[in-house]
């Protein structure tokens, strides 16, 4: 038996469709809101880390800055170094930048610092009678003008700065600084024994 569909049939199936298909449009407009909801939250979240990242960094660049300026400031009131035995040494020790070697009472340890114009800077402290122990000194802050070390460190303290929340990144600023420091003194021993 076949029974044929009459035009009240045709009619209840379109509705019955035009629902089902309001119902699952509905399923979607409620899926995308909730999607949008997450959107938003996820954008908050991923702001609020930026800005607590942009922080950090800023407060640990200005650290590096303030502390270069306050030690600058210091180190301009340093004397320049003049004896033969410097002369002579920086005669011998020529590269295409002027090397000045200057001397403070505010220091303990020596330095360089500047890559364009560096200047060695002795602590007065120093024994400057003892050829030697000055000529080891000299190489070794000699071998971080050459070598482009304060470069380096700037570049290893703005690594820093970016990821300033990485423990791994603090580990590697120090293990790199102390092998700068390895690698000169190596360098004096092959040179001067």
């Amino acid at each position: 038996m076949q029974q044929s569909l009459t035009h009240q049939d045709v009619i209840k199936a379109q509705d019955i469709g035009i629902l089902a298909l309001a119902f699952s449009e509905r399923k979607i407009v409620s899926a995308a809101n909730a999607g949008s909801k997450i959107d938003a939250t996820n954008q908050t979240v991923l702001f609020t880390f930026f800005v607590v990242w942009l922080i950090g960094m800023i407060a640990c660049a200005m650290f590096f800055i303030i502390i270069h300026l306050k030690y600058r400031q210091e180190y301009t009131m340093a004397l320049p170094l003049e004896n033969d035995f410097i002369r002579d040494w920086q005669y011998n020790h020529r590269v295409k930048r002027f090397i000045q070697i200057k001397q403070s009472d505010k220091i303990t340890t020596p330095l360089t610092y500047c890559i364009l114009h560096p200047v060695v800077l002795l602590p007065k402290v120093i024994d400057y009678s003892d050829i030697q122990q000055i000529e080891y000194i000299l190489t070794h802050e000699y071998t971080h003008i050459r070598r482009f070390d304060i470069l380096l460190k700037w570049l290893l303290a703005i690594a820093l700065c970016i990821h300033w929340f990485s423990p791994l990144v603090w580990l590697m600023y120090i293990i790199a600084n102390r092998d700068i420091e390895l690698s000169c003194d190596e360098k004096v021993i092959q040179s001067l024994g």
